[in-house]
């Protein structure tokens, strides 16, 4: 009996999207699961704007087409402008997070989380993070990528070589205005596929790897924690699952969150680990330290290290940080680590990311080495060990499940 069976049937087999009645009703159930393993389900909601990125695909389609017919009138500084409000609105809004465009659709969404409460007094608290909202795009991931990089680097060349044109007078200079045309063109083109052509597709993705698969992960982390009973469970450590909405919206989901749950500094030293697209494949990748130099707060990123030399999991080097969650605390003065899934899902925002490709054996390497590495930084907490039942020694000795 596949022990993710259940899970992933709640989590990571139908979409969530950002601003529609399922991703309400997955709140509720995920709270619902929390409860189930005897937590109280804390809610945290937030004005979400869902519309935000396709308004802004359907901007930048509209200013392209403004600005080619601006250089072809030869008027390349009315052109300049045109390109350049879009632009700038897509950096401040899907950039630092102001809504703008997005408030036309704006919704209220919620974050879901717990805590799960030592057996003493804490002493530090490490928050594990995961978000449950999913988002389907018109390309597949590596061809969207190239597409959003390739409408970014058009942008530049149109407003470039139209401000180029309009400071020289050199409206009659036909190849550059020809290339300012392509690239406006092109911009505009680019950017509507990105942001707007996922609404095209009919099938929606479930998104499993990206990233039911991680929510999976910290729903059965949470369980076990609270199931050790007040006798066995962690003696220092607090940890804290928050499952995240509105990510999908560039971001959007952890940066509220940031803002809101550390909106003082933290009453105690405070680490963050996010967990991203596990079970995409059997590997998994450690970005960033969660620790901060001289910080008396927890050195998650050593703990994670030791854990999986204690289980005999490699961790890879390659990939790139996930997503915006880590960054966003960090701004927050919160010290943040990443585990990812390796290798990346190719599925990732196609309607094929289904619960069935998820890697099973890289879901369990996940929640162990989540498990272990928590329990060594609970163990670190007391004085000296000596606190530990016998047993717990040093790096190659496996905690949690000593402990267990």
């Amino acid at each position: 009996m596949d022990p993710w069976h259940d899970l992933l049937s709640l989590v990571a087999s139908h979409p969530r999207e950002n601003g529609t009645a399922a991703l309400q009703r997955m709140a509720v159930l995920l709270g619902e699961a929390l409860e189930a393993g005897g937590l109280d389900a804390r809610y945290a909601p937030f004005d979400a704007h869902p519309m935000a990125p396709a308004l802004h695909g359907m901007l930048g389609l509209l200013a392209g087409i403004l600005f080619v017919h601006a250089v072809r009138g030869r008027r390349p500084g009315v052109a300049f402008l045109v390109g350049l409000v879009p632009s700038l609105l897509l950096l401040i809004e899907l950039g630092a997070g102001v809504p703008l465009l997005g408030r036309l659709g704006s919704t209220t969404q919620a974050h879901v989380g717990a805590v799960v409460a030592p057996a003493r007094e804490a002493r530090a608290r490490v928050v594990l993070l995961a978000h449950y909202d999913t988002r389907t795009d018109l390309l597949p991931h590596a061809a969207w990528r190239v597409a959003a990089g390739g409408a970014a680097a058009a942008a530049v060349v149109a407003l470039l070589v139209s401000g180029t044109l309009a400071l020289r007078r050199s409206a009659s200079a036909r190849r550059a205005a020809g290339l300012a045309a392509l690239s406006g063109g092109l911009a505009g083109a680019l950017g509507f596929g990105v942001l707007t052509g996922g609404l095209f597709v009919p099938r929606r993705s479930p998104g499993a790897a990206d990233d039911g698969g991680s929510v999976a992960v910290l729903l059965r982390a949470a369980a076990a924690l609270e199931s050790a009973g007040p006798a066995a469970r962690f003696r220092f450590l607090e940890v804290e699952i928050a499952l995240l909405s509105g990510e999908e919206l560039t971001g959007e989901g952890s940066r509220r969150f940031a803002v809101g749950r550390f909106a003082t500094p933290p009453d105690i030293p405070t680490a963050a680990f996010v967990l991203h697209q596990i079970g995409a494949g059997a590997g998994l990748a450690l970005h960033g330290t969660g620790s901060a130099p001289g910080s008396p707060g927890p050195d998650l990123g050593r703990a994670v290290r030791e854990a999986a030399a204690a289980l005999g999991i490699e961790l890879a080097r390659d990939g790139a940080e996930p997503g915006c969650a880590p960054r966003a605390l960090r701004d927050r003065g919160i010290p943040a680590a990443a585990l990812v899934g390796v290798p990346g899902a190719e599925h990732a925002h196609r309607p094929a990311d289904r619960p069935e490709h998820l890697d099973r054996h890289g879901l369990d390497r996940a929640l162990a080495l989540v498990l272990e590495g928590l329990c060594r930084l609970d163990r670190d907490l007391a004085t000296g060990g000596a606190d530990g039942p016998a047993g717990e020694g040093g790096a190659g000795a496996v905690c949690y499940r000593l402990r267990r």
